[in-house]
């Protein structure tokens, strides 16, 4: 689990990822629907695991993030 704060912290965490071997296809993200109107992601390019109090876990492919975040 690791937990970012920052824009940045977030995309040198998805490309330190995107650069393993055997990279995750997906990666769980908890946040409010607030940040994920922020991300840019469109509700089509991830799916909603469970929504609790204003918070929604919510599981994206990488293919989706390298998209979004040009890595």
């Amino acid at each position: 689990m690791k937990f970012v704060g920052s824009a940045r912290e977030t995309n040198d965490y998805l490309r330190a990822i995107a650069a393993k071997p055997s990279p995750p296809s997906s990666l769980l993200l908890l946040g409010t629907s607030g940040n994920l109107q922020a991300s840019r992601l469109q509700p089509s390019q991830y799916q909603v695991v469970e929504k609790a109090g204003g918070y929604q876990l919510v599981r994206v492919p990488i293919s989706v993030l390298a998209k979004s975040f040009k890595f």
